[in-house]
């Protein structure tokens, strides 16, 4: 099933997801957004170097997706460099968009029209983050 965990990979990544899916994480997070019914949090990590692009997608999912979120861990990061969480509306046109500030926190129902544009060429370092889903 889509709810199914990930094998772990033993890193990092999977003690902040243990983390993150204990009891009174999870109340805080229902309590943030409101999904009572969320029962599981879901990480990955990226790494977007110079070239790289999310293209437009809504985060649809078998597996009941309520929230996404992205933790931007990215220091002193320059918007002209790329790499901006963007939001579409429903002509298409970009209707709001972020730029991942250090340990910011990016959190938005799903579905939705969202992009990360493309990281410049003359980027100077990568775009680091952590994200995922607030799951039911």
């Amino acid at each position: 099933s889509g709810n199914a965990p990930l094998p772990p990979r033993g890193d990092l990544l999977d003690d902040f997801e243990a983390w993150l899916n204990q009891e009174p994480e999870l109340d805080d997070l229902r309590g943030v957004t409101g999904a009572v019914k969320a029962s599981r949090v879901f990480c990955q990590a990226s790494r977007f170097l110079p070239g790289h692009v999310l293209t437009e997608h809504s985060d649809l999912g078998a597996d009941q997706r309520h929230f996404a979120y992205v933790l931007n861990l990215s220091r002193d990061w320059n918007p002209d460099w790329g790499g901006l969480l963007v939001f579409y509306d429903e002509a298409g046109h970009v209707s709001r968009g972020f730029t991942p500030g250090f340990n910011s926190l990016n959190l938005f129902r799903t579905p939705q029209s969202h992009a990360v544009t493309q990281v410049a060429a003359f980027a100077q370092r990568p775009r680091l983050a952590i994200s995922g889903w607030l799951m039911g």
